[in-house]
This record gives structure tokens, sequence and C-alpha cells, in this order.
């Protein structure tokens, strides 16, 4: 614990680069394939419907982009991180119902993650969902600053 707490920062910003990296990829990776991700959404038979594939198809990249710039930004990292948590929470909410509820599973994954089949997608984003909730826990809270006004009375009454 020791470790943790002289490191914290340093910790706290590689998981956050790492989560921005992994997000930047996946989001970028379907914008380029959109066909792909547009046509296994729709063959999805959670989704399905060309509606609901064409609002999944643009807005969940969009969302991953922007967590990944949240992620890098200092004042929304904290914000980006649970961005973070909401996007883990939705794909595992998808593996879970894909794999233990539906008829069949659509493949999806053309890209780095291509060598995990469903159960590991779905055992990555677990870890990566429990490591998004640690790093929330030991993210610093924001404190608050006492108002300019205030600080510049107080160091005037200490001059006087």
């Amino acid at each position: 614990m020791k470790w943790l707490t002289k490191h914290r920062t340093s910790v706290l910003y590689t998981i956050a680069v790492s989560l921005s990296m992994l997000f930047m990829y996946t989001g970028l990776t379907k914008i380029w394939e959109g066909d792909l991700f547009y046509h296994n959404v729709i063959d999805s038979p959670i989704f399905g419907g060309e509606t609901t594939a064409l609002v999944v198809s643009w807005l969940f990249p969009f969302l991953e982009i922007l967590t990944a710039v949240a992620l890098l930004w200092p004042k929304a990292r904290r914000l980006g991180l649970f961005m973070a948590l909401g996007l883990f929470l939705a794909i595992t909410t998808y593996l879970t119902a894909n794999l233990y509820f539906s008829e069949y599973i659509p493949c999806t994954c053309r890209t780095f993650f291509s060598m995990l089949d469903w159960q590991g997608h779905l055992y990555l984003t677990l870890g990566c969902l429990v490591i998004t909730v640690l790093t929330i826990i030991l993210y610093p809270k924001k404190t608050k600053r006492a108002s300019t006004y205030k600080t510049r009375f107080v160091a005037q009454q200490s001059q006087e």
C-alpha cells in the first residue's frame, strides 16, 4: 500500500492513458470498418433493425473516441473514467446477452482482438471494468477552492 501511495498519480495516469488508447483504437476501427460494424449490429439478435443499427454504429464509436479524449484531458479525466465505466457496462451487457441468451452469436472482430473468442472478450471487458472501478475509487476527489475574493480578504486581514 505504501508503494501505491507513493506512485498513485503515475498509476492512475498510466491506466487512463491505456484506457484512452483502447477506446481510441476501438472507436476508430469501428469508423474505418463502419460497414462491418453496422452489419454486425443489424445481424445481432440483441439489437437488430436498421434504425437501431444506424444509431448504434455511429453513436458507439463517437462515445468511445469522446471517452478517449476525456481520459487524456486532466480536467475531464474523472468524467472520462465514468464514461469508460458506462461503456464497459454496455459492452459487458451486450456480450453476456449474446453469449447466454441469444440463439446465435454474430462474428464481429477482425482486428487485434480477433484472437479472442466471445468468452475471451467477456473476460477482457470484465477485467477492464474492474480496473476502471478501482481507478475511480483511487482517483482523488475534487477539492473546493476558496473563492478569489475570500482569499484576497484573508490576505488583506493578515497584512493589517
